[in-house]
């Protein structure tokens, strides 16, 4: 599948992008950036990248207090950036502004173009924002398009005036299709609430410090939900920029958490994110570990020049002996405004991207027993096997600080989740099988699994996704369309009399199958009405398509998330941007089914690694998708039995 969304755009252009620096006004003649201003004594003298003179000037700022409600809010204004993701460059990001007497409004787009499995795939984010005179947030809406309809996110916040403060309400609108979600504000937190642009209002009104730890908390309007921040600066570090110039900058820690929709914080981190601003709190840099999503400011002129040539820089990276250090006047006498050392190491990302989708997907690894498996044999085996044992960890030996992964796969009916330690589960997947699924004896099975009061080989306990279902598991909404006359008339068309969920499911798995004659990687993520209208993709598609003709024949429906061996390249795959493989799940005979219309088999066999499941619905999405792609590039898997 592909996401961003509005997954992985939203998951990953929204994480990144759509927060990137906010800066002054650039002068048009400028054809590189300004220089980084900084107010540590020995940072005071800088040149800007570009200039010819050689005269240092130190460069005095004074922080700006917050202005009242009856001051003119003047502090963001244009900027421009390249962006790069698993150090390719796919695309930029531009922001304008508009001062008016009601205040200052914004719109900032993230374009971004990736090739995966050959295939050139666009997505893009607008978002606009509107702040009154003081800089609070007014009102917002976001834009998200993976090449097909957009989804549009829209709210107005109430005056502060208004006590106690009412509920935010968020809506969510596609071809027609509106829903709502309201938004508890947050609680216990006296911190003012920002829009999105919240971390470049804190910075630029009062720039941060070596030392300094701030807590702020914004508005994430794509993953429906208020941010708790963290920023913390430690050091100053020389950072090379796309110009080849090397400057030193305040690095800065940024740490998040999602409020939950009542109100409460989640005790689960939401993202990391680095960044690097200047000493008047301009940001320079933006990056983020999922999938190396980098942001660099650029001058606009820079920029049209690098469109209009069709060529852009190589991605920038630190240097090897980069200067770190705590107290700036322990920084090595330089000369700060030189180009950067031909020893410099520049990473080049080239104009036409490496295969993105092939750098993300994880190499299977085979156990002795499986040594001399090929991954063709390997496949063949997974195709037909009653079930297969994984081992999955975080320790790779590229990571010298591994993530906790111990709550990343679901237990099901059909998978089974052993937590060996926090870094380590072993997992054992069963094939869902049409014929043997009715067949009493797996039943049987399948009961003795699914029930944790069972003997040792039952699951510590069952995840959410197998309960009964909700009432979004059965219902319409702005990705499956399970109420539109034309899913509706193609849902009754497929064993039109039948009222068996199961057998009614494994038929429209088949149709779904066949109705998408045209597979490929090119379409962006869309919507179950458009695939009905173009019937061409990828997993997205099929599973979306499935999801909505079941619900249209009252079977809930839901859509899993995951990984699955792909044989070609001999890799568990995330199938998408930087997203993972989806497949489907209806409820019948009491258990969540698993199918997947992509290979149409009436089943999903034992080489999917399943990580969790859920409704798609505008609220949950974000919440269903985030676990598994803060996880891209972090794993490593090894096929330990297959039965």
């Amino acid at each position: 599948m592909k996401i961003r969304h509005f997954v992985l755009l939203s998951l990953s252009v929204s994480l990144c992008l759509i927060h990137c620096g906010c800066t002054r006004q650039e002068s048009a003649r400028e054809k590189t950036m300004n220089a980084p201003a900084h107010t540590e004594t020995s940072l005071s003298t800088q040149t800007s990248p570009g200039t010819e003179t050689s005269s240092h000037t130190e460069i005095p700022y004074t922080a700006a207090a917050a202005p009242s409600e009856a001051e003119p809010f003047q502090i963001l204004e244009n900027a421009n950036f390249l962006c790069y993701a698993d150090k390719m460059h796919v695309g930029t990001e531009t922001r304008t502004t508009t001062q008016n007497a009601s205040g200052l409004q914004i719109r900032d787009t993230s374009r971004l173009t990736l090739n995966r499995y050959g295939n050139s795939v666009s997505a893009s984010v607008t978002h606009e924002e509107s702040l009154t005179p003081s800089g609070r947030l007014a009102s917002f809406r976001t834009s998200v398009s993976m090449g097909g309809a957009p989804i549009q996110y829209e709210g107005t916040l109430p005056p502060h005036s208004v006590s106690p403060m009412p509920v935010l309400s968020v809506t969510v609108s596609s071809q027609g299709m509106t829903q709502t979600q309201k938004l508890a504000f947050p609680h216990g937190t006296k911190t003012e609430l920002f829009g999105s642009f919240g971390v470049e209002i804190s910075l630029l009104q009062t720039p941060i410090r070596l030392g300094e730890t701030r807590e702020i908390v914004r508005l994430n309007p794509t993953m429906l939900r208020w941010e708790y921040v963290k920023l913390r600066c430690a050091v100053l570090e020389d950072l090379p920029l796309p110009d080849g110039q090397l400057f030193p900058f305040y690095r800065v820690e940024l740490e998040s958490k999602l409020f939950e929709t009542d109100g409460t914080l989640s005790e689960t981190q939401f993202q990391k994110e680095t960044l690097w601003c200047d000493g008047k709190g301009l940001l320079w840099k933006r990056w983020s570990p999922l999938m190396e999503l980098s942001a660099w400011r650029v001058s606009a002129s820079a920029l049209a020049e690098y469109r209009k040539s069709g060529k852009y820089p190589p991605l920038p990276t630190q240097t090897l002996q980069a200067n770190v250090s705590e107290k700036p006047d322990s920084r090595p006498n330089e000369s700060p405004g030189s180009s950067a050392s031909p020893n410099t190491p520049l990473l080049h990302a080239g104009n036409k991207s490496p295969d993105l989708a092939e750098n993300l997907n994880i190499p299977l690894e085979f156990a002795k027993e499986l040594a001399d498996e090929t991954a063709s044999a390997f496949a063949l085996k997974a195709a037909k096997a009653r079930e297969i044992v994984y081992l999955v960890t975080s320790r790779t030996p590229e990571s010298k600080d591994p993530p906790a992964i111990s709550g990343l796969f679901e237990t099901s009916a059909f998978q089974k989740v052993e937590v060996l330690d926090p870094f380590t589960l072993r997992i054992t997947v069963r094939r869902s099988d049409a014929e043997r699924f009715a067949a009493a004896e797996l039943f049987s099975e399948l009961q003795h699994t699914a029930d944790p009061a069972q003997t040792d080989s039952a699951p510590q306990s069952l995840s959410k996704a197998d309960t009964k279902p909700t009432e979004e598991d059965r219902s319409a909404n702005t990705l499956i369309q399970s109420s539109a006359p034309e899913i509706r008339a193609l849902a009754h068309s497929v064993l039109p009399e039948e009222t068996d969920p199961r057998k009614i499911g494994f038929a429209l798995e088949k149709f779904v199958w066949e109705f998408i004659q045209n597979k490929n990687y090119a379409r962006g993520f869309v919507t179950a009405l458009e695939v009905v209208q173009d019937p061409s993709g990828d997993c997205t598609e099929h599973a979306v398509l499935l999801a909505a003709l079941a619900r249209s024949r009252n079977i809930p429906a839901r859509i899993a998330q995951g990984l699955i061996f792909e044989p070609r390249s001999g890799k568990m795959a995330w199938h998408v941007w930087n997203e993972i493989h989806v497949w489907n799940e209806i409820y019948a005979d009491g258990y969540w089914v698993p199918l997947d219309a992509t290979i149409g088999r009436n089943y999903a066999d034992a080489a999917h690694l399943r990580i969790n499941s859920g409704s798609f619905s505008s609220a949950e999405l974000p919440r269903t998708l985030l676990p598994a792609a803060q996880l891209i590039g972090k794993l490593r898997i090894t096929a330990e039995a297959v039965r």
